[in-house]
């Protein structure tokens, strides 16, 4: 089956582009012929800020420059088999070594050292400039202790809103009229991508009870895991442990949406009083005291909240006080850690009940058979949701998706397990692209010795991918999986409390062997690392490369975003920065894109009305909605549109707003130039007026002749006062 679809025949003019098309038209802006600013003109704002404007003048520009050079690959069928000749290459060993534990103060003595080896001298003068600004913004705190750099950038931010409101004022209704002028286009026909989706909680709840009570009536007698003594059990022997049969389960009983309530207590209640007095043991018995296994952004707290061992968390398996807890207290399961019995109405500021959330009826024996892919039958029943999620997402036609699958980097064998589970049972779809997320879990590996330090994790995660790299022949699923794969995410809890130090005493990968947890930073700039490494060996072969777009200001220390912005092409979520206006200011003038969900983080950090989205698109930050998980957080079939729904209802956005939104959407995903061209117009990678084709976007010209303005004028004006301080 060829991927191309009819829609993609269409010509394009036979446009190409390359890096510079995408980089400003203003690049010369700082070096223009410009009279040195009066005495008058130097503020206090930019005086005790030259370094920082300086350092950041150069930084903006390189990533403008650079933009282009994250195109996605050209894929011409699903799963295609290995073309690649059988070379092995001499220096693989050397270059996974490298990659893994690189040091960045290493001598530069043999190839693919680190990854300033594999950049030209242009490239490693803009990573100066980048080692430079984090000293600046990171290790002296710049951002925080100097008051004149943050009241300029709070002010332009300023500045930026009130322009928006006032172009709006004036060309509200030329926009309006603009769009009517063109056939066929509105907002249900514009190309829209969900940038940030999770796989194992893409469908709606409605959806997975559907499917589950269809299971139960088809296929009874199907064998889908083993109880505690290693004995298969069937589907019908799943549930008659439960005590339940399918005309029991509804949407209330499942309880796997972040607001359901309290609804089940009675009925759990019963079952764990009478496991408590000693009833005959059952399969559901262990399947309640069992941990809570791995998946997507679930993370345990830092530390168990109760004196005894709690059943669903993974942080200890010993009381406080240092002793092994009491049969009885063991195997009850308290009710503010047990889904199904919360002691709020949500899971607000509570990451551990959102974990919980996955487990169906509170059964994490559930989670295991229906939305895991490394289970019993080899996940087939996650297999077929997901191609009904594609095949929903392929009948409305106009909507993409990006989900999420988890690699936890415990064993190396997990990328040939999950490439085997996408080829086998086709889990394929014109319309999504795959992201891998790699939780930030190793020091709960550390505790369970399950590597002996954070290089192992490293290696999990990256040497199956230079070896598939290197010998295609070897690894053909996974060769013809990564095809599909378009980068990298980083989850977890970020409210986790940290060490946000940074600095050159920190150990490196093959020496960190304690059980405390590395700081997101650590994670971050040794994935990015290792992706730079892989990226060029990629490239050299012809092959497709990878993007790194990690979770990112959803809660915790600012450092996180700071490390997103020098490392990241784009974020998920990036709540943070409404309280940093110097960062914010740098990501609108990089143009860095940020993936928003705010019906998500309405359940966990940020009441919607808070949002900051709606402040960010004023002000030309390049956001987009997404979806997070339709599985916790939305109703109905097509959680995309639910978002885009009730974001304009609340914040009044006009048809213009929603397909800008809805373009930056498409110019952040990752699907091939060629579906972009198509969507957006052939064009789209020129800037401004230019790179907007009407018919195509629904966005008018006064639209983006506004935002690409506004862009010019703010780097001229940053530029501008850099050099002139500089001379």
């Amino acid at each position: 089956m060829s991927l191309t679809d009819p829609q993609e025949t269409v010509e394009t003019n036979g446009a190409k582009h390359n890096s510079n098309e995408l980089s400003l038209s203003i690049n010369g802006a700082g070096s223009d012929a410009v009279s040195s600013p009066s005495p008058k003109a130097h503020s206090n704002y930019v005086e005790f800020s030259a370094s920082i404007l300086d350092e950041a003048c150069g930084h903006i520009l390189d990533r403008q420059r650079s933009r282009a050079a994250t195109m996605a690959p050209e894929i011409s069928a699903p799963y295609e088999p290995p073309h690649y000749p059988i070379e092995e290459q001499e220096s693989l060993r050397h270059i996974v070594e490298r990659s893994i534990s690189m040091r960045p103060t290493r001598a530069h003595t043999a190839p693919f050292d680190d990854e300033r080896c594999l950049l030209s001298e242009e490239e490693r003068e803009a990573k100066n400039r980048e080692s430079h600004l984090i000293d600046s913004l990171v290790n002296d705190e710049e951002e925080s202790a100097d008051g004149p750099l943050k009241s300029f950038c709070y002010r332009r931010l300023q500045y930026l809103s009130y322009k928006y409101q006032l172009h709006v004022l004036l060309n509200e209704v030329k926009e309006s009229a603009a769009q009517k002028e063109v056939a066929h286009r509105d907002f249900y026909n514009v190309r829209k991508v969900d940038t940030h989706l999770h796989a194992s909680s893409s469908m709606n709840q409605k959806h997975l009870l559907r499917y589950i009570k269809k299971k139960i009536r088809t296929v009874p007698d199907m064998v889908v895991c083993k109880n505690s003594k290693g004995e298969p059990m069937t589907l019908k022997n799943v549930f008659d442990s439960m005590r339940l049969t399918p005309y029991d389960l509804s949407v209330d009983m499942l309880d796997v949406h972040a607001l359901s309530d309290a609804s089940n207590e009675e009925f759990f209640g019963k079952r764990f009083h009478s496991l408590a007095r000693g009833s005959p043991t059952d399969a559901s018995a262990s399947s309640l005291t069992q941990e809570v296994s791995l998946d997507t952004e679930e993370v345990p707290p830092t530390r168990c909240p109760v004196a005894c061992c709690c059943p669903v968390c993974r942080c200890c398996r010993t009381s406080s006080s240092g002793h092994a807890p009491s049969p009885a207290a063991a195997s009850v399961p308290r009710s503010d850690n047990v889904p199904g019995i919360a002691s709020d109405r949500n899971t607000f500021h509570r990451f551990d009940k959102f974990n919980a959330k996955y487990n169906p009826i509170g059964e994490s024996r559930l989670r295991e058979i229906f939305i895991k892919t490394d289970n019993y039958i080899g996940g087939e029943f996650f297999a077929e949701i997901m191609k009904e999620v594609m095949s929903d997402l392929e009948e409305s036609k106009y909507q993409y998706a990006e989900p999420r699958l988890s690699i936890y980097a415990k064993e190396p064998t997990e990328w040939d397990d999950l490439a085997k589970w996408a080829i086998d049972n086709g889990v394929y779809s014109q319309h999504v692209r795959w992201l891998i997320q790699v939780p930030r879990l190793y020091d709960i590996y550390r505790a369970k010795n399950m590597m002996k330090n954070f290089e192992k994790m490293l290696e999990n995660l990256f040497v199956p991918l230079f070896e598939a790299t290197s010998n295609p022949e070897k690894h053909p699923e996974l060769h013809r999986f990564l095809q599909h794969v378009i980068g990298f995410d980083s989850v977890d809890d970020e409210s986790k409390p940290e060490n946000v130090n940074i600095d050159s005493s920190l150990p490196h990968p093959d020496e960190w062997n304690s059980e405390e947890n590395p700081p997101y930073t650590y994670y971050l700039y040794y994935m990015y690392a290792n992706i730079v490494i892989l990226n060029q060996f990629r490239k050299q072969r012809g092959m497709n490369t990878f993007v790194f777009r990690p979770h990112s200001g959803e809660a915790g220390h600012v450092q996180h975003l700071v490390a997103a912005y020098l490392l990241a092409e784009n974020i998920s979520h990036g709540l943070v920065l409404r309280k940093v206006p110097v960062l914010q200011y740098l990501f609108y003038l990089c143009q860095i894109g940020i993936a928003m969900s705010p019906l998500s983080n309405n359940s966990l950090f940020l009441n919607y009305h808070r949002n900051p989205l709606h402040e960010y698109h004023q002000r030309g930050l390049v956001v987009s909605l997404s979806t997070d998980d339709p599985l916790q957080f939305h109703y109905t079939k097509e959680p995309l549109m639910e978002e885009y729904s009730i974001a304009a209802q609340v914040w009044k956005l006009s048809s213009v707003d929603m397909c800008e939104l809805a373009r930056n959407s498409v110019l952040m995903s990752g699907f091939p130039h060629r579906y972009k061209q198509y969507w957006l117009g052939s064009r789209y990678a020129e800037e401004g007026v230019e790179g907007n084709d009407l018919k195509r976007t629904n966005i008018p010209t006064i639209r983006m002749a506004f935002r690409h303005e506004t862009l010019v004028e703010e780097l001229k004006t940053i530029c501008k006062s850099a050099k002139g301080i500089w001379e």
